[in-house]
């Protein structure tokens, strides 16, 4: 619990941007004193909380995977360190966030640059500089509650198609869902680890989108049906741990049991529904 915490306050609450921005705002030594301040409160809250907090009728395990990502993306001695950040990136991040990456890195580009050859800003300047032109009958001048208004009913009309489109009807997400059970299942059984492991969380981001996508249209989602997602989740998350540790046997049996919860899950929610 105190390892969530750190990672949660230095690692979400806290980043580059901000630093940076910290600095040239108050400079070094403020920075470091307030970075310092930060650490050694967060540092102290974590040791303070983590005992109270450890569950004490159980014995819990002595391990967790939910931060090996962000503690220990690699292991001792692993080579081609780059080549794997790389390969990774291209798995986990759809293509129009690695378009978006591609160009915020021109930017940035541009940015430091324009800094280097025209530090007093003058093609900002330029490029700030009204122009003259005729004004046209139809540059009104719309009240700002007319504004807001709109706005505020836009905004809500493009979240409710928006909910609607991301959690589609579960005749949709099943035919989905049977796709990446095949990749994933297929994979596991044939060995292939990284392909199974790109799958399984694609796969289980789907039973939630089922769920949800049942509730929007329904009302409700029964405590049976969410019961079948969960022990679906559950084989998914089994399976992921041996196809990391486990021999073949245990990944045989893993998969079997995740595509038998497949099935009941399948038939709960086009039958059973």
């Amino acid at each position: 619990m105190g390892a969530a915490f750190v990672l949660l306050s230095l690692g979400t609450g806290l980043n580059l941007g901000l630093l940076f921005w910290m600095t040239r705002q108050y400079g070094f030594r403020r920075t470091g004193t307030w970075l310092a301040v930060l650490i050694a409160v967060v540092l102290g809250l974590a040791y303070a909380v983590d005992r109270p907090l450890h569950p004490t009728e159980i014995d819990a395990a002595d391990h967790t995977h939910a931060f090996d990502i962000y503690c220990r993306p690699f292991h001792a001695g692993a080579a081609g360190m780059a080549a794997s950040v790389r390969k990774k990136l291209v798995d986990d991040s759809p293509v129009h966030e690695q378009y978006a990456l591609a160009a915020l890195t021109v930017f940035v580009l541009a940015g430091a640059i324009l800094a280097a050859v025209d530090p007093r800003r003058r093609l900002e300047a330029w490029l700030e500089t009204p122009g003259e032109q005729a004004i046209s009958r139809y540059d009104r001048v719309v009240p700002a509650p007319v504004v807001g208004g709109v706005a505020l009913i836009g905004l809500v009309a493009a979240s409710v198609v928006g909910c609607y489109t991301w959690y589609p009807p579960p005749a949709e997400v099943l035919d989905e869902m049977q796709i990446a059970r095949a990749e994933a299942l297929s994979a596991a059984i044939s060995g292939d680890v990284n392909h199974a492991m790109y799958w399984l969380p694609v796969l289980n981001d789907w039973t939630r989108r089922l769920q949800v996508g049942v509730y929007l249209r329904q009302g409700n989602l029964s405590r049976y049906h969410r019961h079948k997602s969960s022990v679906f989740r559950f084989r998914l998350e089994l399976l992921e741990h041996e196809l990391e540790d486990g021999t073949r046997e245990e990944v045989t049996a893993a998969t079997a049991a995740a595509a038998n919860a497949y099935r009941r899950l399948q038939f709960a929610y086009t039958e059973e529904l």
